[in-house]
């Protein structure tokens, strides 16, 4: 076992913790009723000393934190062949509705106070207390807190910097993923073209197996 210092995630390296104050009702506040307290999680220091356990290389080491897993030099990871986690349907449709609804909350805030909200079409947000304006935030950011957003995060920057274009300002695959398409359409052509029993065919056959051939293309071969 190693220790490391890193960033404390409570404050994000910042030694205090926003607290709310205010006990107006949310249309009557001015949006400045925090006070700031010492975080409990890094004593102000705005580090925190972690044990590491060196199961791979140096270069890429896991961190087990309370509430989610993050990785040391990810590039470096993803060099060394290591895994990272996907994210799931269901992850991503919880980070999807729980962004919604704060949608509608924030458009119900502008002409309703937060006791008076209707919250019947709320999947979420509708068993938070909407009688304590203090619970209710702690809730909605405990929420947030439950919330695989790292992961999902991770995943999206993993596929924008691997598979995109970003010489674009829209998605697209980058030259290499296109290229390696317009290979495996020209293998499917020149396939036919290669003797069975050879070895330059087998290695076709073998590259192929691993992409999905539409029907037609099988069919046609059959």
């Amino acid at each position: 076992m190693e220790t490391k210092t890193i960033e404390c995630q409570e404050c994000l390296g910042t030694g205090k913790i926003e607290k709310l104050i205010c006990t107006k009702p949310v249309s009557e506040c001015c949006g400045g009723c925090y006070t700031y307290k010492e975080c409990s999680n890094c004593g102000g220091s705005g580090e925190v000393e972690i044990e590491i356990e060196a199961q791979w290389p140096q270069s890429c080491i896991y961190l087990v934190m309370p509430s989610f897993f993050f990785t040391v030099n990810f590039k470096q990871l993803i060099n060394n062949k290591m895994k990272l986690a996907k994210s799931q349907p269901n992850e991503i449709q919880h980070i999807k509705n729980f962004l919604k609804e704060c949608g509608w909350l924030k458009d119900e805030l502008k002409h309703t106070e937060l006791e008076d909200v209707d919250f019947s079409e709320f999947e979420l947000l509708k068993d938070f207390n909407q009688k304590d304006a203090s619970e209710f935030l702690f809730s909605v950011v405990n929420e947030i807190k439950a919330l695989y957003h790292e992961k999902a995060m991770w995943n999206l920057e993993t596929l924008l910097d691997n598979c995109a274009d970003k010489s674009l300002d829209y998605l697209d695959f980058n030259s290499n993923i296109k290229a390696g398409q317009e290979a495996i359409e020209l293998l499917k052509e020149l396939r036919g073209f290669a003797p069975y029993c050879t070895d330059h065919r087998q290695r076709v056959d073998d590259i192929l197996s691993k992409v999905s051939v539409d029907m037609e293309v099988s069919q046609n071969e059959a």
